[in-house]
């Protein structure tokens, strides 16, 4: 799309378009939002400054009211762009912008991610795919597309801060000569929105298995869960269980199912380590055996024993079952190092004891001026300020003369300097 392609000539006179065409060398393209008049619906652009123009990026407020609607985003990141993390980052930098508002975020289009495992919310060891899960991530936003846009990858992506005003999604054949699915699903306004929640009882019992600590609770959306919480029949749900096991379970199923929506969830970081050629490599995890891993099951059977009933007897056998773990992980390291020795390879050896002793040293003892040793932490930091003090020049506050030298070129100037509200907010 272009200047002489007339709105007219993409839409019937009765849908507003908004559209960014692109620009420069780059051949076809540009994304744009199509929408059909409603009386009661407000359709509003959201101009963004100039230095997101070389993004192929339109907003738009979907308003029905003062407070209620959607900011809907279409974006589209270029393929050849996954190596160019300053594009990311000014791409990044735009939604930060765009999403401050009191409205719902929905962004969708095509980021050209096929690597990106939106279900399990991790991503290949890649700087661009990094920065972007990331993002996505610490703001609460949600994938929506569980089926391939294109042969076998899914590139075209629905991703939203609020999971229940979308549904229904699903794929139609392309338009005109597309390689890419169409993505058909309904957006629900926030005054159309009826909270009902089915509600199934659990076929396993599996009320140990729901992990409540993986939640960002700080970051909850309480006002939802407590309208989602009131439209459920708790009559039916406890009069289905046949047992109080049952009960808990299908009422821990409930909790679980409506924090998915409502409360963003922690993610494990990986750790890294840095070899000699400056590449990433995995840590390796401490491995047990199974006669420990035995142990570490029956403590945490004991710690939930304990949990539902807190008497001394149940506190008991936690005791003894954590002393057993300690007991046999001792035993374990003992065998380690036996094996070691035994070995006889003193470079096993010593790397064995440089694992160990990655600590920080302590002071050893400083000599005083009476010629005996401090020992404490105290005496020795006033030891080392004293003799700080007593190296350091007193300012005269006689300014020296200090001349200027003429620069040979005075055309230098500093090229490439680049800051976004996302890279401050990174380091921040």
């Amino acid at each position: 799309m272009n200047d002489t392609m007339l709105d007219s000539m993409i839409a019937p006179t009765d849908w507003c378009v908004f559209r960014r065409d692109r620009g420069g060398s780059r051949k076809g393209g540009g994304v744009a939002i199509m929408c059909k008049n409603n009386p009661h619906i407000v359709f509003k652009r959201v101009e963004l400054p100039s230095r997101f123009n070389k993004l192929e990026i339109v907003v738009i407020d979907i308003l029905t009211g003062n407070a209620n609607g959607t900011r809907l985003i279409v974006a589209y990141y270029p393929p050849d762009l996954l190596s160019d993390i300053c594009m990311c980052r000014l791409l990044l930098s735009a939604f930060m912008y765009i999403g401050n508002t009191n409205l719902t975020v929905c962004i969708v289009g095509d980021l050209n991610l096929p690597l990106m495992d939106w279900v399990n919310g991790s991503s290949p060891n890649n700087d661009i795919y990094i920065e972007f899960l990331s993002y996505f991530n610490h703001n609460s936003f949600v994938q929506l597309v569980n089926f391939p846009t294109r042969n076998n990858n899914l590139l075209d992506v629905i991703l939203t801060d609020n999971p229940q005003q979308i549904n229904n999604i699903h794929s139609l054949p392309p338009i005109g000569n597309s390689d890419h699915l169409t993505i058909v699903c309904n957006l629900i306004i926030d005054t159309d929105t009826v909270c009902n929640l089915a509600i199934e009882p659990p076929s396993v019992l599996a009320y140990d298995n729901y992990d409540f600590t993986n939640y960002k609770f700080e970051r909850a959306d309480w006002h939802n869960i407590n309208i989602a919480l009131s439209t459920i029949d708790w009559y039916y749900v406890f009069g289905v269980g046949i047992s109080i096991e049952e009960c808990w379970d299908s009422f821990c199923s409930i909790l679980h199912n409506i924090f998915e929506f409502y409360i963003p969830k922690k993610h494990a970081h990986k750790q890294f380590k840095y070899g000699r050629s400056g590449a990433k490599k995995t840590t390796k995890r401490k491995t047990y055996s199974n006669k420990i891993r035995r142990a570490m099951s029956g403590k945490l059977k004991a710690w939930r024993t304990f949990k539902l009933d807190r008497s001394s007897t149940k506190k008991a056998k936690f005791n003894i079952s954590s002393k057993k773990l300690k007991n046999e992980i001792f035993k374990f390291d003992i065998d380690k190092e036996k094996k070691v020795i035994e070995s006889g390879s003193a470079r096993e050896f010593f790397k064995y004891v440089k694992r160990k002793t990655t600590c920080r040293e302590v002071i050893p003892p400083l000599s005083k001026e009476n010629n005996e040793y401090a020992y404490s932490d105290l005496e020795k930091a006033s030891i080392l300020n004293n003799y700080f003090c007593s190296v350091f020049t007193k300012d005269n506050y006689v300014l020296p003369d200090f001349s200027v030298s003429k620069v040979e070129n005075n055309n230098l100037c500093l090229n490439n300097i680049y800051f976004s509200d996302y890279i401050v907010a990174q380091k921040i």
